[in-house]
Order: C-alpha cells, then sequence, then structure tokens
C-alpha cells in the first residue's frame, strides 16, 4: 500500500489546477477589468447638472458663483453655469 500525497491547494492528482480554481481566476480578472473600465468611464471634467426625479428641478448655486460657502437652490432648469457640478 503506497502512502497517500497531500496535494497543493487547487491541483489535482495530475498536477493541473482544478477547473473550479481556474473558473474563478477567470471571474477575478473579468471583474478587475471592468471595475477599472467602470471608474474611468465619466471623465472628472464633464460637469452635468444634479437634476430631482420627482421634480424634474435642478440644483442651482445663487447669483452663478462657484465660491466656497455659496448657497444652492433649486431651480428650473436652464443650462446655466451654476446648474453644473
Amino acid at each position: 500500500m503506497q502512502p497517500s500525497r497531500i496535494l497543493p491547494s487547487g491541483r489535482t492528482a495530475r498536477g493541473r489546477r482544478s477547473p473550479a480554481v481556474i473558473a474563478m481566476s477567470v471571474v477575478v480578472a473579468l471583474a478587475t477589468v471592468m471595475a477599472a473600465v467602470l471608474t474611468w468611464a465619466v471623465p472628472a471634467s464633464a460637469a452635468a447638472p444634479l437634476v430631482s426625479q420627482p421634480s424634474g428641478r435642478c440644483l442651482d448655486a445663487a447669483g452663478n458663483s462657484s465660491t466656497q460657502g455659496t448657497a444652492l437652490q433649486i431651480w428650473d432648469c436652464g443650462g446655466q453655469a451654476g446648474q453644473s457640478y
């Protein structure tokens, strides 16, 4: 009777990786690529209005100002610079 061998994790008796380990590696690689693609999809410089779904109105900077502490208000969307964030 031969002694039983202890196989390294994820290996079959022939020394190959098991199909489950290969499948998991592929899933992890695809998830990593998808996360990178989705993260880079929208450039940081793309300014767009913040629109409320129920009312259809936009978040607007009072007086079209961009200084810190400017009051915000809800206003009809008009495409002004004060409505782009």
